[in-house]
């Protein structure tokens, strides 16, 4: 006779484990928890106050908690080497201080020769370029650097050497560029024969300047030196309406070499406006530029180079969302993005690499008044695990001008303004 069915023994053996404390997911079963991701909410706490010459500054936090969602997607160009990237949504938590309420029409984030942050940004109402120097997390000042001045970009500002550098569009639309070598700001005309706007700055290894910017009056892009001890300008690119928006990058490395690259990513608005992503290239020691489709739209785009002397851009990729791109395989590779929600127009991006050759993005969501951040670790050279995207902060008005550098210890640090009344300048770090 049989005592036990297999029901039975099924019956048993789970008052069996029950008893123990153990678990048990039979084959083919799904288990409520284990093996799903988990999101945790957005929290933003927010604190307004006024902050003048020198002032306090207040902080807005805001935290995330990681995902274990993941997608790979592979990369191909014409060079033998493949790259893959990886998307995980990881978001990193960013501490946010309100540096100071003013007209501002733009930032650029770099360090003084104190490893202070100090962000330049032109003040609209009195048409200057001024200097913020954040002392400590509750420690602003403000200087002017020029009373004629009317606009810089996210990368008109830069540390070389211990001795800061600026390039800026003053009256007239006049092309200016600027330096406190000498303990304080001097200044000097580059182009006025036109009328100019969007100016780019790199240094090289020498401390000399490369500025790339757009001309107006022409509808070309043009490149300006002052290498050889005289400023010496040219056009980087004769298709009209390129270069409305662009960013300069050089692979400068060694004292007196004049055999280096220059990069100016670029949008092409084009004939019609059939708008598309160029890079226009060349060696210094080359009088001819070349110029390459390399992505779509890319108004607005941003550049920077990696100790290998490769090339990455970020940039509106056309359909909206960001878009990523690199000649570190050695040809341009395909566009990237790695964001998935490519809903919104992002209408200001800035990108940045650490010396590990991890890239930093940071960029704005216009539909929904956030800013965005997003980093790609990069591993073996090849594959790009990209973690994000992180919310910086969330905002009733727009959010714009955004601006990233990375430290020695590869910590991005970040400035935007946000078109509130009035317009606030902020400043956002890694918890």
């Amino acid at each position: 006779m049989q005592f036990f069915t297999r029901t039975n023994l099924i019956a048993i053996t789970i008052i069996i484990i029950s008893l123990l404390g153990l678990s048990f997911v039979f084959p083919g079963c799904g288990s409520s928890s284990g093996g799903l991701p988990t999101t945790t909410n957005i929290v933003t706490t927010t604190n307004t106050s006024s902050t003048s010459t020198s002032s306090s500054s207040s902080t807005s936090t805001t935290s995330t908690s990681p995902t274990t969602s993941t997608t790979t997607t592979p990369t191909t160009s014409s060079s033998t080497t493949t790259t893959t990237s990886t998307t995980t949504t990881t978001q990193i938590p960013f501490e946010v201080e309100q540096l100071l309420e003013t007209a501002a029409g733009g930032t650029s984030i770099n360090f003084d020769s104190s490893d202070n942050i100090i962000i330049a940004y032109n003040d609209e109402d009195v048409s200057e370029i001024k200097l913020l120097t954040r002392l400590g997390a509750s420690s602003v000042t403000s200087e002017t650097i020029t009373t004629e001045g009317s606009s810089i970009t996210k990368d008109s500002l830069v540390l070389s050497n211990s001795k800061n550098y600026l390039a800026y569009i003053g009256s007239a639309s006049k092309l200016f560029y600027a330096d406190n070598g000498s303990g304080s700001w001097g200044t000097e005309l580059v182009a006025e024969t036109n009328s100019f706007s969007q100016p780019s700055l790199a240094i090289d290894y020498d401390g000399k300047a490369h500025i790339s910017y757009y001309d107006n009056t022409a509808q070309y892009l043009k490149y300006a030196t002052n290498r050889s001890g005289s400023w010496v300008k040219q056009t980087a690119e004769t298709e009209q309406n390129s270069g409305t928006y662009n960013s300069i990058a050089i692979n400068s490395t060694s004292p007196g070499g004049d055999n280096f690259d220059i990069f100016i990513v670029e949008h092409d608005g084009g004939a019609g406006w059939e708008e598309g992503l160029r890079i226009s290239l060349k060696n210094y020691e080359d009088l001819n530029w070349t110029n390459q489709v390399i992505g779509t739209n890319g108004d607005p785009c941003a550049a920077a180079i990696d100790s290998q002397g490769s090339c990455h851009a970020s940039f509106n990729a056309s359909g909206g969302g960001i878009g990523y791109v690199s000649n570190r395989s050695g040809s341009w590779e395909a566009p990237e993005h790695p964001d998935e929600d490519t809903s919104p127009s992002v209408i200001s991006t800035d990108i940045a690499i650490d010396s590990g050759g991890n890239i930093h993005m940071v960029y704005n969501n216009s539909n929904t008044m956030q800013i965005k951040y997003l980093k790609g670790v990069v591993i073996n050279g090849t594959t790009t695990e990209w973690e994000g995207p992180s919310i910086i902060g969330s905002y009733e008005d727009m959010p714009t001008g955004v601006s990233i550098i990375t430290d020695s210890n590869d910590i991005p640090h970040i400035s935007f303004f946000v078109y509130s009344t009035p317009r606030t300048i902020y400043y956002a770090t890694p918890e």
